[in-house]
């Protein structure tokens, strides 16, 4: 049985655990850059772009 629920749960927060830490670092450095609203949210769809 390779889709065992309690796999796919424990790949289902490790990929959440890795995005959401990842974007608060992003919306930090975007933020003390300067970025506007526009500009987060690009660097926010590149980081789930390269992510995936």
């Amino acid at each position: 049985m390779p889709f065992a629920l309690p796999h796919l749960v424990a790949g289902f927060i490790a990929v959440m655990v890795g995005y959401t830490s990842s974007v608060i670092l992003i919306i930090q450095a975007a933020t003390a850059a300067g970025a506007d609203t526009a500009q987060v949210a690009s660097w926010l769809w590149t980081l789930g772009i390269g992510m995936g």
